[in-house]
């Protein structure tokens, strides 16, 4: 088992003058104070002996000083040399998604062989969609859209796209990615809304025989089931992210305590 540390930046004692509105004093401790103890325990995580160093991302709050994701994850890539880097979660209606495919590409770099474990989602939070000028009734398919592309990005070196959002002429990201071809792909679809509508189907193939659970729910229902279903290249009716999980790992239902491994993801 692979235990990982989130690493992510907090000012909760401002909270008070926040719900107050009152912006006429800073906060009684500063933000880069903050930042600076998140630095400090960040750098205990290696030495600790855990596996992997994670972050997330949100905006504009005491509680959403998460930073751009990417951003931070590039800097423990420099400070670490063995911990494998990962996102919970890029938030990807509110990414350009060219850009996105480089930034993600240029971390694959950076690690050096290391493992980018890359998690999708699609945010809430209304005052964040807002001040990044992103339509949030529009979200599930700014989503689909965003992700697209950079699998797109990942699987060919010269690309077009031709979304109902994204119009993307012939376009190659550089540098090319370590692990390209592998680097985005395959993707699982954890729980998610159940509002989300069906997206089109994936051109790779599926599984011929995906793992059965004992609890008699495979794939997982949305609303039961804490885990992404498998190493698949499909997406989830019911889901808003995608998520890759490592081979070996479960998928566990509430009240089934069965569980069955993930296939094999391709040779890397």
């Amino acid at each position: 088992m692979d235990v990982g540390v989130m690493v992510t930046s907090y000012n909760h004692g401002d909270w008070e003058r926040l719900m107050a509105d009152d912006y006429s004093r800073p906060p009684t401790i500063a933000d880069p104070v903050m930042v600076d103890e998140t630095l400090a325990i960040g750098e205990m995580v290696e030495p600790l002996g855990y596996d992997s160093i994670w972050t997330t991302e949100d905006y504009g709050s005491a509680y959403s000083m998460r930073l751009s994701p990417l951003q931070w994850l590039a800097y423990w890539a420099g400070r670490t040399s063995r911990v494998d880097l990962g996102t919970a979660v890029v938030v990807a209606p509110w990414w350009n998604p060219v850009r996105l495919a480089h930034e993600i590409s240029v971390l694959d770099v950076l690690l050096r062989g290391r493992n980018l474990l890359l998690g999708f989602g699609r945010g809430v939070s209304e005052h964040e969609y807002a001040s990044l000028r992103v339509p949030r009734g529009e979200s599930s398919d700014y989503f689909h859209e965003i992700v697209d592309i950079p699998r797109l990005a990942d699987r060919r070196e010269r690309f077009t796209y031709d979304g109902e959002i994204f119009k993307i002429p012939a376009t190659t990201i550089r540098p090319q990615p370590r692990h390209k071809g592998h680097l985005l792909d395959p993707l699982g679809p954890p729980c998610g809304s159940p509002s989300a509508p069906p997206p089109e189907p994936e051109p790779e193939p599926e599984p011929s025989s995906p793992p059965a659970c004992s609890c008699g729910r495979w794939p997982p229902n949305a609303s039961r089931c804490t885990r992404s279903s498998a190493w698949t290249s499909t997406r989830s009716p019911t889901g808003s992210s995608w998520s890759r999980r490592r081979p070996g790992e479960a998928h566990r239902s509430r009240g089934c305590s069965a569980s069955a491994p993930f296939p094999s993801p391709p040779a890397r």
